[in-house]
């Protein structure tokens, strides 16, 4: 139904840790996914969380969402499984810091080692940009999700992503960014997809409930806004991104050095806006 989407071709991997990943793992990246919650992040998920379900997080990165989702439903199990060894280990060692019961793994999110019907939620937080195949993902997360489970996913659209005041420098970047997602066969834009490819993946209309969420960075938190800011500059410059720019021919290290010099530009504007939406998908298993 959904074949002519214009999404990047698909290539013949079913394993997420052979496939480019955008954003890399330096601590630049790593801090920005661990700053994140469950209610900054996956908030239209809150409602429907009840202790003692079992809940799968697929692609968890360093494991902040899933152990507030852990909190949330205990004394359910709760795993959260991502594709990098060392990504895993940063999520146990939150775990253990912060008391949470929560499992980690290492695991393929095209070929997830559970059972079917094994879990009364799944979710994936901005992880079927990073992948070249999403439906077959999404296939795969409705396999292991019990008749009646939950499966949420959220995904930025990286062309909604803009500054004020306007500057080349992050026009540039955001260019690139997008450039890169495809020159990996992934979708830079996919919050705008995410439904299709929930519909796609053979999930009904009224089984599907789509929102789109803004996220902000501006003057009302000024610590966050600035932050949000030097942590681009610092990925543009050292990231999976700026390896794979140089290797790739997509752009100079002048080009780089200005986008990244922009970034500075508008951390240190105290009116600096910069904002963009993700788009959310709800789902029901029905089989």
């Amino acid at each position: 139904m959904f074949g002519a989407l214009p999404r990047p071709a698909l290539r013949a991997i079913r394993t997420v840790a052979t496939e480019a990943y955008s954003h890399g793992h330096i601590p630049a990246v790593v801090s920005q996914h661990a700053a994140r919650t469950l209610e900054n992040s996956m908030a239209f998920l809150i409602p429907h969380l009840r202790s003692g379900q079992r809940v799968l997080d697929v692609g968890c990165g360093p494991g902040s969402i899933t152990l507030d989702v852990a909190e949330r439903v205990a004394p359910g199990e709760v795993v959260g499984v991502d594709s990098v060894d060392g990504i895993i280990e940063q999520a146990q060692s939150l775990a253990a810091a912060r008391g949470a019961d929560a499992q980690f793994k290492v695991d393929n999110t095209y070929s997830l080692s559970f059972a079917d019907d094994s879990f009364d939620v799944v979710m994936a937080h901005q992880v079927l940009q990073h992948l070249a195949d999403p439906v077959g993902a999404l296939k795969e997360m409705r396999r292991v999700s019990r008749p009646g489970a939950l499966i949420a996913a959220r995904d930025a659209d990286y062309e909604s992503m803009l500054a004020f005041p306007s500057h080349p420098g992050i026009d540039a970047w955001r260019s690139l960014v997008r450039k890169n997602y495809l020159a990996n066969s992934h979708n830079g834009d996919a919050g705008r997809y995410v439904r299709a490819w929930f519909r796609e993946a053979g999930f009904a209309p009224d089984d599907l409930q789509f929102t789109v969420q803004a996220v902000s960075y501006s003057f009302d938190e000024e610590d966050r806004r600035r932050a949000w800011g030097e942590a681009w500059c610092t990925r543009t410059l050292e990231s999976n991104l700026a390896r794979q720019a140089l290797e790739r021919g997509l752009a100079t290290q002048e080009e780089l050095d200005a986008m990244a010099a922009a970034w500075l530009e508008w951390a240190a504007n105290p009116e600096g806006v910069f904002y963009y939406v993700n788009g959310q998908v709800l789902a029901r298993a029905s089989k």
